[in-house]
C-alpha cells in the first residue's frame, strides 16, 4: 500500500478513468525531490497527463525488473470479447496467499479452475494451466541460478569440511602437547568431566571467534558488492536485497556450534583421558631402553665369541 496518498479505486480500472499514477519511492525521490505535496500533481505519460494519487514505500522489488510507476490495468471491450480469449499475453500475476493457506492448496484451486476453463473453452484453453510459485522460487527460476547456487553451496561445504579437519588435527596435537598440564590438573583433583568441559569451552571459543570473523568478512563483502552495483537506480534497488539478515546470523551460529561438537569433541575426549594415557605410557618402553637392548645383545655376542674360540683351540691341543 502507498505510504503517501491512496491506492487505485475500482472505478479507475475502467476506460476513461485511468489517468492516474502511483509513483515508486525511487522516482519520487529522484524526480520530485521527496516532495510530500506531490499528491494531486500531474505527470505526463506517453503524452497524456496523469494525476499522481500515491507514492509507494521503499522496498525490495517483487520481480526481477524495477518498476518506476504504476497505472491501472484497463481492458477494452475488445479484450473482454469472446474472440480475444486466445490472447495469452498476461503470463505473470502476483498475489498474496490468504492467511493459513498454502501453496499446495492454491495450486489445487488453480488446477480446478484450469480444468473447468479447458472443458468450457477447449479451443483456447486446452493444455493451458497455472503454476503457483513462491516469490523466491519464481526469482530463482526466472534468473536460472539454481545450479549456480547449488554449486556455490557445495564448494562452501567442502571448504568448511577441509578447514574443520585441519583444525581437528591441530586440536589433537595441542591436546598431546598439554598432556603434562592435564596430568597435573588430574593429580590435584580435577575430574575427567571437568577437563572435558574445559577443552570443549576452549574449542567453542575458537569456533565462535572464527564464526564472528566470517560474519564480519561477509558484511564487508556485502558492502563492496553494493558499491559495485551503485551505478544507477536499477543497480541500487537490486543491491538492496544483499543484506545480512537474522536467519543468516542464526545459521552461522548453528554452524559454529555443530563444527565444535563434530570436530572438537573427539580431541577433547582424547585429551581429557589422562588415566588411559598414563597406562599407555607405562606400557610403552623408553627410547633409551630400545637403544640399550641391541647394544647389550651385541656385547653378549662379542663376549661369547672368545669363549668358543678358546674351546676349539683346547680341543685341537688335546688331539
Amino acid at each position: 500500500m502507498p505510504f503517501l496518498g491512496r491506492a487505485f479505486l475500482p472505478s479507475e480500472g475502467q476506460a476513461g478513468n485511468d489517468h492516474v499514477v502511483i509513483l515508486s519511492n525511487a522516482l519520487w525521490r529522484e524526480r520530485f525531490g521527496s516532495d510530500p505535496n506531490v499528491i494531486g500533481k500531474d505527470l505526463k505519460i506517453n503524452g497524456e497527463a496523469c494525476r499522481i494519487v500515491g507514492v509507494m514505500p521503499a522496498r525490495e522489488s517483487m520481480t526481477l525488473s524495477v518498476p518506476q510507476l504504476w497505472t491501472p490495468l484497463v481492458f477494452s471491450p475488445e479484450d473482454l470479447s469472446h474472440s480475444a480469449r486466445g490472447n495469452h499475453y498476461i503470463n505473470l500475476v502476483l498475489g498474496r496467499l490468504k492467511p493459513g493457506a498454502t501453496v499446495e492448496q492454491a495450486q489445487a484451486q488453480m488446477d480446478s479452475i484450469a480444468r473447468r476453463l479447458a472443458q468450457s473453452y477447449p479451443k483456447t484453453n486446452k493444455d493451458w494451466g497455472v503454476t503457483v510459485l513462491t516469490l523466491q522460487e519464481y526469482k530463482i527460476r526466472s534468473a536460472d541460478v539454481r545450479n549456480g547456487v547449488l554449486l556455490l553451496v557445495t564448494v562452501v561445504g567442502l571448504v568448511l569440511l577441509i578447514a574443520c579437519a585441519n583444525i581437528a588435527g591441530l586440536l589433537l596435537a595441542r591436546g598431546a602437547g598439554r598432556a603434562h598440564e592435564l596430568g597435573v590438573r588430574s593429580a590435584v583433583g580435577a575430574s575427567r568431566a571437568r577437563l572435558l568441559w574445559q577443552m570443549l569451552a576452549e574449542n567453542l571459543l575458537i569456533s565462535t571467534a572464527g564464526g564472528g570473523l566470517g560474519v564480519l568478512a561477509s558484511i564487508w563483502g556485502i558492502q563492496l558488492l553494493r558499491a559495485g552495483f551503485n551505478f544507477n537506480e536499477y543497480g541500487r534497488q537490486q543491491a538492496a536485497g544483499f543484506r545480512m539478515d537474522q536467519p543468516t546470523l542464526l545459521f552461522a551460529l548453528a554452524i559454529s556450534l555443530l563444527t565444535t561438537l563434530a570436530f572438537g569433541l573427539a580431541p577433547a575426549i582424547r585429551a581429557s583421558n589422562v588415566k588411559q594415557r598414563r597406562r599407555a605410557e607405562r606400557k610403552r618402553p623408553d627410547r633409551r631402553e630400545l637403544w640399550a637392548q641391541p647394544l647389550a645383545q651385541r656385547a653378549r655376542d662379542r663376549g661369547s665369541c672368545p669363549g668358543v674360540g678358546s674351546s676349539d683351540r683346547s680341543r685341537r691341543a688335546h688331539a
